[in-house]
């Protein structure tokens, strides 16, 4: 029985990262519900600065609708807008302009 407290830790530490990722992926899906990335939800960038500053609410410019329609288009639908990133163009070795 030597074991019995190396099995509770072990049984205390994946309850604990259970609980850990439900958390994570309760959060995540809530911002997939209203359609924003977890900066907007952080820095509440969904409304312009002007109109909080007048303190006029001002509806979700990203949301699509509703539940429904927001997470259709975030697991069905993917981007709006193609990448800019083209995985097989060469690669310019051009130097880096100096000062930003």
């Amino acid at each position: 029985m030597k074991t019995t407290p190396v099995a509770i830790a072990i049984a205390i530490y994946c309850f604990l990262m259970f609980w850990f990722v439900a958390a994570l992926c309760t959060f995540h899906t809530v911002l997939v519900s209203k359609n924003q990335t977890t900066y907007e939800n952080f820095r509440n960038a969904s409304t312009s600065a002007s109109a909080r500053n007048l303190g006029i609410a001002e509806a979700d410019i990203f949301g699509r609708g509703g539940l429904r329609a927001n997470c259709y288009e975030a697991w069905f639908v993917g981007s709006l807008f193609p990448s800019r990133i083209s995985p097989r163009k060469p690669i310019s070795h051009q130097p880096l302009p100096l000062g930003g």
